[in-house]
């Protein structure tokens, strides 16, 4: 029988697979502990209400949250297959550990409702104690977002915070969730960093998470009523879970953290060396600058000129601190080719005013020899 080339070569692919799938289907583990029952297989089934991607999401994600030894260590060999090596013994002490790993993560995503059922099977072939473990989470209703309110101590942020509403991803009715929380709290201290306040960080913001149902806070005194609004309260929660949230800013002991500061004189170090010790170079005595205004250069050799730094710059004197600003202007300043490093400081002056420095180290020039 005659054979193509192309013949040849898809039978020997064919040879090939057959030959992969028995080898790994009799050797897919390697090192495993003698005589004692090793992790082979993990599966976490969700029920729920849950939409595809979610379900896909939660089901991901929860697969990394399996303690120590009962998490399957595999190893993708040729794209379809895997292989084991170096299972830990089992230990059914980590089956409660892995439960609460997984209710943790799903609190932090919004679901306070779940219960969780386990089943582990050992199967035995030849000399080994395969573990099978799954676990199968019903997340019960996701947690949504009631009322949202905003507190702020001062009259200029608080009516800021308001402007800036329409920007908030958190509206009542969507999912609760941890992330969202830190996510609406790294957006206000953005805020307000991009409008004057250089010294707010998200430290001095906290949200305050409401989770009492506000008919408990009225019970009766007949303790029959009071049994049947806590049951009432109770069932209502389950069926339809919604938290309360509230922005406020902590107390301040710094009042300066409350003030909105404006640009003052902006520098420029386009000599700076990359050993320079930044913020020590703002506090040294400075001469020999070139004057602009209110921009001002410290070169030696007096061959940098002020337009193309001046164009790369999005802020200028008088304006409210802006951090947007103030990092696009290094990021546009970096992505000129003469310049190896781009780095700033803001240096606070006077009441409300902070001066900007800019520092830049030129590029190396490059020398090259050919040898004939």
């Amino acid at each position: 029988m005659h054979l193509t080339g192309k013949t040849s070569f898809m039978l020997r692919l064919v040879y090939a697979l057959v030959f992969a799938i028995f080898f790994f289907a009799c050797t897919p583990v390697k090192n495993f502990p003698v005589n004692q029952p090793f992790i082979f297989d993990n599966k976490v089934i969700l029920e729920g209400n849950l939409t595809k991607d979610e379900k896909k999401r939660l089901t991901t994600e929860l697969d990394n949250y399996w303690y120590d030894s009962v998490k399957a260590r595999k190893a993708t060999v040729l794209l379809f297959f895997y292989s084991l090596k170096n299972p830990p013994a089992f230990d059914t002490t980590n089956v409660t550990r892995s439960k609460k790993l997984m209710n943790d993560y799903l609190n932090s995503q919004g679901y306070y409702y779940a219960s969780f059922k386990d089943s582990i099977r050992i199967d035995t072939i030849k000399d080994q104690q395969r573990v099978y473990a799954s676990m199968k989470i019903s997340t019960g209703k996701n947690i949504r977002f009631d009322s949202i309110g905003y507190q702020l101590n001062d009259s200029t942020l608080q009516a800021l915070t308001v402007k800036d509403l329409p920007a908030s991803s958190i509206k009542k009715g969507l999912p609760y969730s941890k992330q969202a929380i830190s996510q609406e709290l790294d957006r206000l201290t953005l805020l307000y960093r991009n409008n004057g306040y250089l010294k707010l960080y998200k430290d001095d913001l906290r949200a305050e998470v409401d989770t009492i149902d506000k008919q408990l806070m009225t019970l009766s005194l007949d303790p029959f009523e009071q049994a049947n609004a806590i049951e009432t309260a109770a069932k209502k929660r389950k069926e339809n879970p919604t938290w309360d949230v509230l922005f406020k800013s902590k107390p301040m002991k710094d009042s300066t953290k409350l003030i909105q500061y404006k640009i003052g004189n902006i520098y420029y170090y386009p000599e700076t060396a990359i050993t320079d010790p930044i913020d020590s170079i703002t506090v040294r005595p400075k001469t020999g600058g070139k004057y602009f205004q209110e921009y001002t250069i410290f070169d030696k050799e007096n061959k940098f000129l002020l337009a193309p730094l001046k164009e790369h710059t999005y802020f200028k004197k008088g304006d409210l601190y802006n951090e947007k600003t103030f990092i696009k202007t290094l990021n546009s300043l970096s992505q000129i080719g003469a310049w190896q490093n781009v780095d700033g400081r803001t240096l606070i002056r006077d009441k409300d005013t902070v001066d900007m420095h800019v520092f830049l180290v030129p590029n190396l020039k490059q020398n090259y020899s050919i040898d004939l």
